[in-house]
Formats: structure tokens, C-alpha cells, sequence
């Protein structure tokens, strides 16, 4: 399975868990303490980053690449105590990058899996934390082959669950994410790339 199927399967499966939880708001039942513990969640958010880089020349600043981001997060936890819940993630990157005066551009794809964890503070903002690993592809008629390397990398933020019944909530959030690179034919003492990066995005919860 290559990289572009396995980027087809996440967004399936973010749309999916989306599906999931916008359907979960017809079962809602009364009195129920969403973030009680032994009951679970489950996500589907969407992160979107746009960066331009300029560099100067003689004094005057020109554009000099652009790049566009999405990232999609389908993810399962449960709440092992009340207002903290604990599960896994899923995170798919797919990246645009084009050059000013340049008629090629660089595509990345990627996907990691690992821990979250998430408390909410009672007054329906929350806090989380999740740590990663994955890989990356990365193509361009810039390059003689497409470059894969491996990737470590966590996420903090938090956001605000906006409660659309006692079942279902819509969710802005915001996160800092910090992301090492290093291609998977590189020797033990090549340099790694690090990425830091701030998204916003929205997501839906289904609390069971």
C-alpha cells in the first residue's frame, strides 16, 4: 500500500467519524454527564495551515514559496477518571508547497498514530496532549525520487467544547505542533529537519 492510499483511507476514516458523531445527537438521553467516567469519545477534527516564506533582495521583500496544509485527526479515547480521557490518534498530513517564478511545486504526505490525552476544566474548555510516530513521503520533479523518511513528533493546545446536545459537541481548537524528520536511507549521523507549526481547526465530538 503506498502513501496515497494511505492518505485515501484516513480522510475516509475522518469523514466517517464525523458521520459518527453528527448521527450519535438523534440518541441523546437525558441527564447524561458527558465527560463522566467510563464513557468514551470519539473525534473527527481538521487542522489548516497556510505559510509564506519571503526573503529580501536589495532591500525589497518578494514572496518566495507558499505552502497550504491539512491535517485530519479521526481519534478514540475514554475517560478513565472524570474530565480526563485517554486513547488513540490518528494524524494525516498532506502539504502543498509552490515557488514564486517556478512551474513545479512539493507534495509531502504523511500519517502518524500514537497516545492522547485530554482533561476538560469543567466550564467546557480542555487541554491535550499527543505524541506520534509515522512517515512521510515527499515528491517533486525537483527531485530525482521521492524521498520517505520517518517522523516523531507531539502536539499541545486545547480548545472549546461547544455542546449541540448531550451527546455531540463542535470544537475550535488551536495546537503547537513539533515535528523531527530524517529520511529512512540517511545515515545515523545526518542531520534531522524539525517543523514547528501552530494550527487552528474545528472537529466534532460523540461523547458514549
Amino acid at each position: 500500500m503506498n502513501q496515497k492510499q494511505k492518505l485515501k483511507i484516513m480522510k475516509t476514516l475522518l469523514i466517517t467519524t464525523i458521520a459518527i458523531c453528527l448521527g450519535w445527537s438523534a440518541f441523546a438521553q437525558e441527564d447524561f454527564n458527558a465527560t463522566a467516567q467510563g464513557n468514551y469519545l470519539v473525534n473527527g477534527s481538521l487542522f489548516i495551515n497556510s505559510t509564506t516564506s519571503k526573503t529580501k533582495l536589495d532591500g525589497e521583500a518578494r514572496d518566495d514559496s507558499k505552502t497550504f496544509e491539512v491535517r485530519a485527526s479521526p481519534r478514540a479515547g475514554y475517560f478513565v477518571i472524570d474530565n480526563l480521557a485517554v486513547g488513540l490518534d490518528l494524524f494525516v498530513q498532506s502539504s502543498k508547497t509552490t515557488f514564486e517564478g517556478a512551474d513545479t511545486e512539493v507534495k509531502k504526505n504523511g500519517f502518524s498514530v500514537g497516545p492522547f490525552g485530554r482533561y476538560y476544566f469543567g466550564n467546557g474548555f480542555f487541554a491535550e496532549g499527543t505524541v506520534g510516530i509515522g512517515s512521510s513521503t515527499t515528491s517533486s520533479a525537483f527531485l530525482p525520487e521521492d524521498i520517505k523518511s520517518s517522523i516523531f513528533g507531539w502536539r499541545v493546545g486545547g480548545g472549546y467544547a461547544l455542546f449541540l446536545g448531550e451527546h455531540i459537541a463542535l470544537e475550535p481548537t488551536i495546537f503547537y505542533s513539533r515535528e523531527s524528520q530524517k529520511a529512512k536511507d540517511a545515515p545515523d549521523n545526518a542531520p534531522k529537519n524539525i517543523v514547528s507549526s501552530i494550527f487552528l481547526g474545528v472537529g466534532f465530538t460523540a461523547y458514549l
